[in-house]
């Protein structure tokens, strides 16, 4: 038995066991009203109870049920081959460590949304000391949810109360990053209850120059690489000479 703490500091003892078929009326009540995350769209509870490799749940000492896992040694079935999705993740990921003796795909994880955080620490734990060869827990999902230019007024109140940032610039200036997105420029948002409560905004077109007159990077070099700086240095000692 371990303690866990929610974020307001409400505590519950609890205990990570095996799922048994009888979890399943529990854990269809938590997708409904707790916080899930599941890699396939709809869910038959019943049916990952059945198939899992490994399937766990975390319940207090009532009994109730907190938290719930479930572990296939694939991803879900409509997004990639079953028996070539060690290929797929190499070619999409750095996962070349990632094989089927040591990778588990988490399926479905679900848990009642005030120690949504606590619990799946405490099922991960779990989890590796249950399979001593596991080594990486991969989530691949089918499911891609698109952009909402709408998240606008989210993300810049949100941005207004965390950072000063904004100050001066012009009042379309998300809107405009997130619908200026392509393959060198992506956005991503982070929801919580259906609203935004966080954001990224990533870019492989970098203006060096303006990087090196606003910021200090005496630590990364410049951003150079370190054969090009150390050319550098060699030719000005030539110089010198």
């Amino acid at each position: 038995m371990r303690i866990i703490t929610s974020p307001s500091g409400q505590e519950q003892t609890v205990a990570v066991r095996r799922s048994e078929s009888a979890d399943a009326q529990a854990i269809d009540s938590l997708i409904i009203t707790g916080s899930a995350t599941a890699a396939e769209g709809r869910v038959n509870v019943i049916h990952l109870l059945e198939k899992a490799n490994l399937a766990l749940t975390l319940s207090n000492e009532r009994d109730d049920i907190l938290a719930h896992a479930s572990f296939f040694d694939h991803p879900v079935g409509g997004l990639v081959d079953q028996a070539r999705w060690e290929t797929f993740l190499q070619k999409h990921f750095r996962a070349e460590e990632c094989t089927p003796l040591n990778t588990l795909f988490l399926h479905l994880f679900v848990a009642e949304p005030n120690f949504a955080a606590a619990s799946v620490k405490e099922i991960m734990r779990a989890a590796f000391n249950a399979v001593v060869e596991l080594e990486h827990v991969c989530l691949l999902s089918p499911n891609v949810a698109c952009f909402r230019v709408e998240d606008t007024d989210d993300i810049l109140q949100l941005v207004s109360e965390q950072t000063k940032l904004l100050s001066g610039h012009r009042p379309y200036f998300l809107s405009e990053l997130i619908e200026s997105q392509s393959q060198e420029s992506h956005a991503a948002v982070c929801e919580s209850d259906g609203a935004a409560v966080g954001f990224i905004s990533v870019t492989s077109d970098v203006d060096l120059k303006q990087l090196q007159e606003n910021f200090d990077l005496s630590e990364f070099d410049g951003l150079y690489k370190r054969t090009k700086t150390t050319k550098k240095k060699k030719n000005r000692e030539t110089q010198s000479r």
